[in-house]
């Protein structure tokens, strides 16, 4: 992929290089035309326009008669004579050679209507020639201006395969990385493929050298065996002893785990007792986590449950303290507010005595007095009565918060003889499975 990327960069950078100088040579070519066009048409223009004052001066010097003409009635027939030839070249000599051109003209028999008409032409000729130098002007003037125009273009061209140049080397540097990256771990993954080659050889080697070893010490330790007890059978007899039908879980275990008719078939005993070593213990382990989450859950309940059940003793408790201390403070002002109408009851008797009729007044308080009484007795009774069911409750509800302690209690002890017969029923696993292995061992 970085190759294919780097191939792609490198010919996106390639095809804008290629036509950026494909531009630049034809803004090149065609600038350096038009500068040589407009350079012959200037000096073209420079010429005509030479040759234009000149001949505006030979004619305006013909006009006024100054030029050097040897008849008027013959223009066009010069005199052929030596002196008037010299005379007239020395005339000529000391003019410009504009002069000596229409001179020429002259002594070639032209006219001054055929000259006028050469300068027509050359004056058509010459605003031809500006024409076309105003039109090779203006084409470079837009020529220049598309330049300029494309300038910015260009320049953004130009940053951007800076830009693509850049990220090219960037991007080949990586790839350079990523290839030599590449060859390393190409090359550590060699070395580590011979290495686990020649380690499987080594280990498929050792295993044929162990089965090799195995076989000779099984040989031995039944030579060995036959040697110290000769009523060993050999192994063809053991191989032909019937195995007694399984009837119960004891036999089962014999047959397969303590019985054996050969060295392999020990070692393939202890391969099993091993593998069943290691389920028991996996699943003890489980079972031993089951059952201490079950514990701690079951127990965490009955703490939270005792806990709520004393939450809610203590509440009613408190309750009841507060409704009781209420009807006593009620009972309390009833009696303040009895034995004060009774002192006022008594003082006005005593009042009243001293004034008149003091036996009349006398029945009439100790009736008032003895309703006092009875009203005060029965309040009294009332909060008895009431203290005495108050006394009651409190004792009950004492009563359900020593059950609930008494509850928590035995579940503490439940818990903890729980405890305990786990570890004594953990301890006896372990050493019976001590005890299989030491006598599978042996």
């Amino acid at each position: 992929m970085m190759e294919e990327r780097e191939k792609n960069a490198k010919h996106v950078v390639e095809t804008i290089e290629r036509e950026w100088a494909e531009v630049g040579e034809k803004a090149e070519r065609r600038e350096a035309a038009l500068r040589d066009e407009v350079e012959r048409e200037r000096k073209g223009r420079e010429i005509a326009e030479k040759r234009a004052e000149q001949m505006e001066g030979v004619l305006d010097r013909m006009g006024r008669g100054e030029l050097p003409i040897l008849s008027r009635g013959t223009p066009g027939t010069p005199l052929r004579t030596p002196g008037t030839q010299d005379m007239m070249t020395d005339g000529i000599i000391g003019l410009s050679p504009t002069v000596a051109m229409a001179s020429k003209a002259q002594r070639s028999g032209k006219t001054f209507t055929e000259v006028y008409a050469d300068y027509v032409r050359l004056q058509d000729e010459y605003a031809r020639k500006s024409a076309e130098y105003d039109h090779m002007d203006r084409t470079l003037s837009a020529v220049l201006a598309q330049i300029e125009e494309r300038a910015p273009i260009l320049s953004q061209q130009r940053i951007e395969y800076e830009r693509l140049q850049s990220e090219a080397s960037q991007l080949a540097a990586q790839l350079a990385q990523a290839l030599a990256d590449r060859d390393h771990q190409s090359n550590l993954a060699q070395d580590n493929a011979q290495k686990l080659s020649k380690s499987i050889r080594e280990n498929e080697l050792l295993q044929k050298q162990l089965a090799d070893l195995g076989r000779q010490v099984q040989s031995l330790l039944r030579e060995i065996s036959r040697r110290d007890d000769p009523t060993i059978p050999s192994d063809e007899d053991l191989e032909n002893v019937p195995v007694a039908p399984a009837e119960d879980t004891e036999t089962i275990i014999t047959n397969n785990l303590v019985l054996f008719k050969s060295i392999s078939g020990l070692q393939e005993q202890n391969q099993k007792l091993l593998k069943i070593v290691r389920e028991l213990g996996k699943k003890m382990e489980s079972e031993e986590k089951d059952y201490k989450e079950a514990m701690e859950k079951e127990q965490g309940e009955a703490v939270r449950e005792a806990h709520e059940a004393i939450q809610d003793l203590a509440a009613q408790l408190e309750r009841q303290k507060k409704s009781s201390d209420g009807v006593i403070q009620a009972y309390m002002k009833e009696r303040d507010a009895l034995r004060a109408m009774l002192a006022r009851a008594e003082r006005a008797g005593a009042i009243s005595g001293a004034s008149s009729n003091h036996i009349s007044e006398h029945i009439l308080v100790g009736t008032t007095q003895t309703d006092t009484a009875r009203e005060l007795a029965e309040i009294q009774s009332q909060f008895e009565a009431y203290r005495v069911e108050m006394g009651i409750d409190s004792g009950k509800l004492r009563e359900d918060l020593a059950g609930a302690q008494r509850e928590i209690g035995q579940l503490g002890a439940s818990l903890a003889k729980t405890n305990a017969r786990y570890e004594f029923l953990n301890g006896r696993v372990l050493q019976l499975v001590t005890t299989l292995l030491y006598s599978t061992l042996l």
